[in-house]
């Protein structure tokens, strides 16, 4: 009986919902090349899910293959040496020294720790400043002499990189061995200085992040 309901009720759903009930996810497979062309996915697209014919999958896949071969098969001569073209313009050797030339990019790092500020409102502190592709994060602390009336610059734009989408970045810090101070306001200007303002004589934790060139 509820094996005859379920035919029935298969038959009287339209068309794209048995679609959506027959289709697979693509972790169902163990290989790729376990993929029909007649197979079908489930995509999920924000709170729509659509439904994608492992036609498309098996094209996507066989470009790819190619590029990484070398072979003409299924792409352009064209699209192979473009592959090959880093982020610097160059052109690697291989597709392989390309995306080695990727990944190495985006785990380069540069670090300068600052111990020595300018604008004489501040008795100690370190400040380290980490560069990461298309990030800065400063972080460490500083120990205010006195309470600071006028925005005074403590790192220039020659220690400081400036923000990728050319605004300010405002933020506040804390004094931790307290259960209250006044609060500190900072900010990086947009051509790359970091200012502060207000606060209490004491010590302060920076932690700042923004995006860079």
């Amino acid at each position: 009986m509820s094996q005859t309901v379920g035919r029935l009720a298969t038959m009287l759903l339209p068309k794209s919902y048995k679609e959506v009930f027959m289709a697979k996810r693509i972790w169902e497979f163990s290989a790729l090349n376990q993929i029909s062309d007649d197979t079908k996915f489930l995509v999920s697209q924000g709170e729509n899910t659509r439904v994608v014919p492992g036609s498309l999958i098996n094209q996507i896949a066989a470009r790819i293959d190619s590029v990484i071969a070398g072979s003409t098969t299924e792409v352009s001569a064209a699209e192979i040496a473009d592959a090959r073209v880093q982020a610097n313009g160059q052109t690697a050797t291989s597709l392989g020294n390309a995306i080695r030339w990727v990944y190495n990019a985006l785990l380069a790092e540069e670090h300068a720790t600052y111990t020595e500020f300018s604008g004489g409102v501040l008795s100690d502190g370190s400040l380290t400043v980490t560069q990461r592709p298309g990030l800065c994060f400063i972080t460490g602390n500083i120990t205010l002499s006195k309470s600071i009336a006028d925005w005074k610059t403590i790192l220039d734009s020659t220690e400081i990189p400036a923000p990728q989408h050319g605004r300010l970045v405002p933020f506040e810090a804390s004094q931790w061995g307290t259960s209250y101070a006044r609060t500190l306001r900072g900010k990086i200007t947009p051509d790359g200085e970091l200012q502060i303002v207000y606060g209490v004589a004491g010590n302060y934790v920076i932690n700042v992040c923004y995006p860079i060139e």
